[in-house]
């Protein structure tokens, strides 16, 4: 006991010293110490500034040391590195003899805000290494470089200037610089850009990428005054363009970054370093990655016989090489790899020999390879003789076909995981294994051979090899080549054992040869030196004592003894567990009362599971159980599950069925601690469930209603007792280690750093934060995000340039997302955004939504629904790579803003906006600027311009452009937004064939619409010639319809629109004279045309061609209905489901597709053929009963109907059919018949 509190007594003074020490404690001061006869300035970090040294200073204040400008050498001691200074204002300007600069890795500048001035005038300097520099915090670089004259290089590639506003002078007269890589450089904050490039005389080339902007930049004056070397393809210097107008990759002196991997061999040191950079070093020893099966170029004996390193530096994990064939074969000195998790293996195809014969490596990381492309992997692995150990249980091998000597002559390695292989589609497994003489198993329980067809010598010289594990998809076919498949396996046994004599192919079976087939067990291991209860399943269950079977029914679990119930603290379920189907759960943890974690409870499967009583009985410290994954459909017994668990505060069981539970008895008494059980309503309880005190105790329980002692049982298992509906919370989060953000939905968000709520309307997202714009690589939308119904997505990933991969994007709901905005803004590292599973239909602002996302290629906004849309401004701007976008869906019917809207699109070559209405759009300015690449843009006549419409520099460098006039400089302007006489096109489509229109008048030659094609014209224009021919010779059928984009007067046939209406027939009256363009009608032959003649030929001169149809009158019928006829230039398709209120001309009569396809199942759409024309009408109880109108002429009365006429106006389902003698017949015959229908009887006679 003294001791004891001995021990405590010096805890407590322990913390009550490290709580006193001051904020900082571990923070030094820096001071800086002048060294005159040296000439030497020393920076060193300490507890105290010593007499007659420097401070540093801070903001903008000059440092104490300006003045020194004898200095020629500066040097950084290692105390240094503890310090952190804020600023870096002019440290060293003026030191014109400074040559050399030490230690500057030393120097932490992760604080500082100010390095304006820092090495202004420095002369001397020929070379500055800042790629430790941390600028996160940096808002001011002005003069930075200022007179660096003889500086020849600078590497920037580590700079983040996403806060830094001045620029200005930064890099002025630094005349010995050659190109100058900015790549990195995010100016969306800089305003001052004055004297940039100031007298950077030797200045060729600029790169920089999309994140250059100069949005902000209100002073520029000289930004590239005499840099006269400057050029950049056609663009050459020109002293009377300096401003920031030309700081682009377009027009301007800008070159658009192009990140180039390589390899660097350097003899000196024996290492062979992976790299990207803008451009390549132009030395010895340099080399491209190779593709496909070519050599890699490094693959030389210089380089193979004496390399001893290999680095992948960070940078490299922006190259995406497709080929790792043969890039360390041979490499048998080499025993270092540095940095391989910057290896990006995702595109990869081609392993084979990639670690050929590195036999000096004793270690190798391949636990994060993504292999999901590969299709070779022989010899990738050959030779690898001092491996004892090889990570591959994550490699996903669904698409190898050769596995050849992969694993040959790794004849240190002692075990193999390769339980996550799928083989179904290799064909080559020849010495797959050869002389891997340590192993002692394999278990190949995951192999499926079926097309394998070369295996001879794939397990010979494994002459420790005593179990080769299979099942039975591992299949040999006949032609399949075995021979010295198990050569010198001498100690191999299955259901017999070797035998030397016999090797091949015969012997690779469980039932008569050497291998033995799998059979995973389930089991349970306790380990008393770690506390630790493990569930696993493995092809042999473990020997030795702590080692149980499952339990079953109501038996105690085996591990139920007071050893390990009394000390287990941790249980892990492994992932080989989910596997195993327990039947039962009953007691497994029971009186566990020390266990505080059980990881990977996902593991169990619970699907068979009957018995769940006791499961978690008096585990008194566990204070979580996440059981989201549990299926209970089977359970009937649940008493006791949770008793005594008085730690946890809720449990989340929105998973749970209990449908079948029969006793839930005490299933949560005495849980004092619980205040919340979330459910679902699949939580149900029958009447005879034993539901007794299944709350007793829960004092802290609250539900609808807060807990009473009186009401323990299960009657108040439901939503207006105890229990809680499931709350659907979304989050996002950051982890900062493996750059993912992370989008979720769960019951209880979790809390801490890098947790975030979703944004609402135009604020910006919380995560918005350095840390994550400027290292994020990954976005992933789990699924359990699809129960999220966000109303934003304003500026969600703006300026994520790092990101390239975006995972689960279907789980995004945007159903009720208003606000699109800045949505993709500046993720220029994004190729490709699958975006088809988005619902737009609420969304009003779309601006900026892809604006400089410069590494897309394609994207697919065609079912964008864009009703709601009002701002469209920004929206593709920067997408570099573009060639193409599918914008016919697009309604802007409503949208007021298209600034800037394809601006700096260079790849487009043509644009359809026929489906632009811009009637609202009262802003067009730069609309399609910098699209030198744009040939065509084809609109509609609703591209409207109104009188205030702004539209400045709407075309401004659209140099390819094409319309009723070929591209000016001198008109860049709105005035050009037309297809008359100005940069657009408009068109019509006649089947397959398109046909441009532009200038005045629109004129096409001829326009023959005969064919049944379809007609789409997007402007009204003349025809010289239009033509429409039809033959009906052979239909039967009396009735037919007509609409034509054209006028026309019928000559053999008469043309009826409608006049009336009533329960069952509609009423026609002829229209004389010519036919109006677009007018449906409804039309017969003339009397006296014979069959074979019943042909239509309408041609037409100086056509005026009208777009598009227009509705014939409406009339009503006696029950208030509305009807008329509608026509169609197109073909068009009826439904079941959305046309039960149209009619279309059948057997003359007009039919409602929607009833006849209900008469027949098998026919789900109905159509009618380009110019025809149909009926729709207003339902009413009655006419939506209707399944077809019969017609009638009533032009002359009825005493003037013939027989004919007579006949359609009777012609319904309800019409009877009677002879002259009163019996009954299907159809009317030729004399005279009796029609009867409802109370009215007519005779009509036909002859």
């Amino acid at each position: 006991m003294t001791k004891k509190r001995n021990l405590t007594t010096f805890m407590i003074a322990i913390m009550i010293m490290l709580f006193s020490l001051p904020a900082n404690a571990q923070e030094a001061v820096g001071y800086a110490q002048w060294n005159e006869s040296s000439t030497t300035l020393t920076f060193y970090g300490g507890e105290s500034v010593p007499t007659g040294a420097y401070e540093l200073n801070t903001g903008s204040n000059n440092p104490s040391w300006k003045g020194l400008s004898g200095c020629t050498k500066v040097v950084f001691d290692e105390s240094f590195k503890d310090v952190r200074p804020t600023s870096c204002y002019q440290w060293f300007r003026l030191f014109s003899k400074l040559k050399t600069i030490e230690g500057i890795e030393n120097l932490n500048t992760e604080e500082v805000t100010n390095m304006s001035e820092m090495f202004k005038d420095c002369s001397g300097l020929t070379s500055l290494d800042l790629s430790s520099f941390n600028t996160a915090k940096v808002e001011s670089m002005n003069s930075m470089y200022d007179g660096c004259s003889s500086l020849t290089s600078l590497d920037l590639s580590s700079f983040n200037t996403a806060k830094v506003t001045g620029m200005d002078c930064m890099f002025d007269s630094c005349s010995d610089l050659i190109s100058l890589d900015l790549s990195s450089f995010n100016t969306a904050e800089v305003m001052n850009m004055t004297n940039m490039f100031n007298g950077c005389s030797g200045l060729t080339t600029i790169y920089v990428s999309d994140v250059f902007t100069i949005v902000k930049v209100s002073s520029s004056e000289n930004m590239f005054y005499n840099c006269t070397s400057l050029k950049k393809g056609d663009v050459s210097y020109d002293s009377n363009k300096i401003d920031h107008t030309m700081a682009n990759c377009t027009s301007g002196y800008f070159t658009e970054s192009n990140l180039t991997p390589y390899v660097k061999w350097n003899w000196d040191t024996k290492v062979l370093t992976f790299k990207v950079a803008n451009y390549t070093e132009g030395t010895n020893g340099e080399y491209k990655l190779n593709e496909g099966n070519t050599d890699p170029g490094w693959c030389i004996n210089e380089v193979k016989n004496n390399c001893k390193k290999v680095v992948f530096t960070p940078s490299f994990n922006h190259a995406k090489p497709t080929s790792c064939y043969l890039w360390f074969e041979g490499f048998e000195q080499l025993t270092t790899i540095e940095g391989i998790e910057n290896l990006n293996t995702e595109e990869v195809t081609n392993m084979s020999g990639m670690f050929g014969d590195c036999s000096g490596l004793t270690s190798l990381d391949v636990s994060k390879f993504n292999t999901a492309e590969v299709e070779n992997m022989s010899y990738m692995f050959y030779i690898c003789s001092s491996l004892t150990s090889l990570d591959v249980s994550k490699f996903n091998t669904a698409k190898v076909t050769d596995m050849a000597n992969m694993f040959g002559g790794c004849s240190s390695l002692t075990s193999l995981d390769l339980s996550s292989f799928n083989t179904a589609k290799v064909e080559n497994m020849t010495n797959m294994f050869d002389i891997c003489r340590e192993l002692t198993s394999l278990d190949l329980s995951s192999f499926n051979t079926a097309k394998v067809t070369g295996m001879s010598e794939m397990f010979k010289g494994c002459s420790g090899l005593t179990t080769i594990y299979v099942s039975d998809d591992f299949k040999i076919g006949e032609d399949t080549n075995g021979l010295g498949m198990f050569y010198d396996c001498n100690n191999l046994k299955g259901d017999v054992s070797y035998d030397p004599a016999n090797t091949g192919k015969s012997m690779a079976n469980y039932k008569t040869g050497y291998f033995t087939k799998s059979n995973l067990t389930p089991y349970v291991k306790w380990d008393a030196n770690t506390k630790v209860l493990t569930f696993k399943v493995a092809n042999t269950k473990e020997a030795g004592n702590g080692v149980y079977d499952l339990n079953e029914g109501a038996k105690d679990p085996g591990w139920s003894i007071d050893e390990v119930k009394n000390n287990c603290t941790k249980v892990v379920f492994t992932t080989s567990f989910n596997h195993a189907k327990p039947t039962s759960c009953y007691k497994w943890f029971n009186m566990f009362s020390g266990l505080t974690t059980i990881q990977g409870i996902e593991n169990l499967n619970t699907e068979e599971v009957t018995n769940m009583s006791y499961m978690f009985y008096v585990c008194q410290n566990l204070t979580e159980l996440d059981l989201s994954s549990f299926n209970t459909a089977n359970v009937t017994n649940m008493s006791c599950m949770f008793c005594w668990c008085s730690r946890p505060t809720s449990l989340n069981l929105s998973s749970f069925n209990t449908a079948k539970v029969e006793n839930m008895s005490y299933m949560f008494s005495y849980c004092s601690g619980l205040t919340t059980i979330y459910a679902s309503n699949d939580f149900a309880t029958g009447t005879g469930t034993n539901g007794s005190d299944m709350f007793y105790n829960c004092t802290s329980l609250k539900g609808a209603v807060s807990y009473n002692s009186g009401k323990t049982g299960i009657d108040m298992a439901n939503f207006d007792g105890y229990f809680t509906p499931k709350i659907i919370t979304p989050y996002v989060k950051w982890d900062a280690n493996t750059k993912v953000l992370t989008f979720k939905v769960a019951n209880n968000k979790e809390e801490g750093k890098g947790v975030y709520d979703l944004n609402k309307g135009a604020t910006t997202p919380r995560w918005f934060i350095d840390d994550v714009i400027n290292n994020c690589t990954k976005v992933v939308f789990t699924p359990s995000f699809n129960h999220a119904k966000p109303t934003s997505c304003y500026r969600w990933f703006f300026c994520f340039s790092q990101l390239t991969t975006i995972e689960g994007i279907e789980n995004l709901n945007t159903e009720e997302v208003t606000d699109m905005s800045g949505m993709f803004n500046s993720c220029s590292g994004l190729t490709s955004l699958g975006l088809s599973s988005f619902n737009t239909a609420m969304v009003t602002d779309m601006s900026q939504m892809f604006a400089a996302c410069s590494g897309l290629t394609s994207l697919d906004v065609s079912k964008f629904n864009t009703e709601e849309v009002t701002d469209m401004s920004e929206m593709f701007w920067g997408c570099k790579k573009l060639t193409s976008l599918n914008l016919l869906g697009f309604n802007t019917a409503k949208v007021e803003n298209m600034d800037y809207m394809f601006y700096d699109c260079p790849g487009l070559i043509s644009l359809d906006l026929s489906s632009f209405n811009t009637a609202k759009v009262e802003y067009m300015n730069n609309m399609f600027r910098d699209c030198s690449g744009l040939k065509t843009i084809y609109v509609s006549d609703d591209f409207k311009i109104g009188n205030g419409t702004d539209g400045y520099d709407m075309f401004s460098d659209c140099r390819s452009l094409v319309g009723a006039a070929s591209y000016d400089r001198a008109k860049k302007d709105i005035d050009m937004a037309n297809y008359k006489t100005g940069y657009f096109k408009t068109y019509f489509t006649l089947g397959e064939n398109k046909v441009e229109l532009c200038r005045e008048p629109l004129t096409t030659d001829i326009l023959n619409l005969s064919g049944d094609k379809d007609f789409v014209a997007h402007a009204p224009f003349t025809a010289n010639t239009a033509k429409y021919s039809r033959d009906l010779s052979t239909s039967g059928s009396t009735w037919f319809s007509l609409c034509l984009p054209f006028a026309y007067t019928p000559n053999n046939f008469t043309a009826y629109q409608l006049k009336g209406a009533t329960a069952n027939a509609v009423e026609i009256e002829e229209i004389t004279g010519t036919i109006d363009a677009g007018t449906p009608v409804l039309f017969k032959f003339k009397d006296g045309v014979k069959n074979e003649e019943k042909k239509i030929n309408i041609s037409a001169t100086e056509a005026e061609i009208k777009k598009a149809p227009f509705d014939g009158a409406k009339v009503t019928g006696p029950d208030g209905s509305s009807l008329q006829l509608c026509g169609t230039y197109q073909t068009k398709t009826f439904s079941k489901d959305a046309d039960g209120n149209a009619f279309i001309l059948l057997n003359d009569k007009l039919m409602n597709p929607a009833k006849m396809m209900l008469e027949n199942q098998n026919v789900t759409t109905v159509g009618v053929k380009p110019f025809r024309a149909y009926m729709t009408l207003t339902a009413s109880a009655q006419t939506s009963s209707a399944r077809a109108f019969s017609i009638g002429r009533g032009d002359e009365g009825n005493e003037g109907t013939t027989a004919i006429d007579l006949l359609n106006s009777v012609a319904t389902d309800d019409a009877e059919y009677y002879d002259i003698n009163g019996r009954r017949i299907d159809a009317p015959a030729k004399g005279v018949n009796i029609v009867r229908r409802g109370n009215k009887t007519i005779k009509l006679i036909i002859k």
